[in-house]
């Protein structure tokens, strides 16, 4: 499963059904939309006929809109390739809804899970229930064979599990596995040290996670990790190539440089070989842990 680049992302909605205790967006504050429907098809308009080969749909939960078949109705009018929705899966896991969403071309599954079960995942999310619901989605989707990848955010509660997660998503045959550390930013700067483990305690966690996908010949990929915690396996990083990001009337036109902008850059890294890429530490963990993980 290709890792798309040349991709505008639109941000629908600050609302989320979830309350996740990591989440970078600060959703569990957010209570009503802020992103109007008429700036949201201005935005797909506008780049319809630019080099874009994808439109993103993120949030909050895009899914939460009241409008929301209205704006694959749109995106499907523009002629957008692929469609792509990142999600926590839960209204995937209704069929009725599921197939409505496929029928206005929503092509590109990225599903969001954090544990390898119900325990954890729904301490993790705060809503009882979140785990099956997202099971479920996954099960729905590869039974249509549908695309799916799913993301893995590595927290306090789950980095132990997180072999485990990935060996339940090699058996889901999920087609891309994406395991993505903190961005110590919104509700995880709040939680900042309940949520926030070091590089050093998740270190064989994630190795050992990563050798299981590459041992089942999965595609995959992390996020936000420094290049130097993953010592080995650089050339699994993620890569924001031309992500163009929408969020309300504000416009990101280099995704990958703004999230290099909330990093710091240490002593350490300045002969970093893998610095443009990695671009730093969040800001938030170093005030927490400091340097001394860091470098090659």
């Amino acid at each position: 499963m290709n890792v798309l680049s040349n991709v505008i992302g639109i941000y629908l909605t600050d609302v989320c059904n979830y309350k996740c205790v990591f989440c970078s967006v600060d959703n569990p504050s957010k209570k009503e939309e802020s992103i109007e429907k008429e700036n949201i098809f201005k935005i797909l308009e506008e780049n319809k006929d630019s080099d874009y080969q994808a439109v993103a749909l993120w949030g909050g939960e895009p899914t939460t809109r009241k409008d929301f078949f209205e704006i694959l109705e749109k995106i499907k009018e523009c002629c957008y390739e692929t469609v792509i929705i990142e999600t926590n899966g839960s209204k995937f896991s209704d069929l009725e809804f599921l197939e409505k969403t496929l029928s206005n071309g929503v092509n590109y599954f990225i599903i969001s899970i954090h544990g390898a079960n119900a325990q954890v995942q729904d301490a993790i999310s705060l809503v009882g229930g979140s785990f099956d619901r997202t099971i479920k989605a996954i099960e729905n989707l590869k039974e249509r064979g549908i695309a799916v990848r799913t993301n893995t955010v590595v927290n306090t509660l789950n980095y132990q599990q997180l072999p485990e997660i990935v060996e339940m998503l090699i058996q889901k045959n999920v087609d891309h596995i994406n395991i993505s550390a903190l961005r110590t930013i919104g509700n995880a700067a709040r939680n900042l040290k309940m949520v926030t483990p070091s590089f050093s305690a998740v270190s064989e966690s994630v190795k050992k996670a990563f050798d299981l996908a590459i041992g089942a010949e999965k595609s995959i990929s992390f996020d936000v990790f420094p290049s130097c915690t993953v010592k080995g396996y650089e050339e699994y990083q993620l890569k924001w190539t031309n992500f163009k990001m929408f969020y309300g009337d504000k416009v990101v036109n280099d995704f990958a440089r703004f999230t290099n902008n909330l990093k710091s850059k240490g002593a350490v890294c300045k002969k970093c070989p893998q610095l443009k890429l990695c671009g730093g530490v969040f800001r938030g963990y170093v005030d927490l842990f400091g340097w001394s993980e860091f470098g090659y």
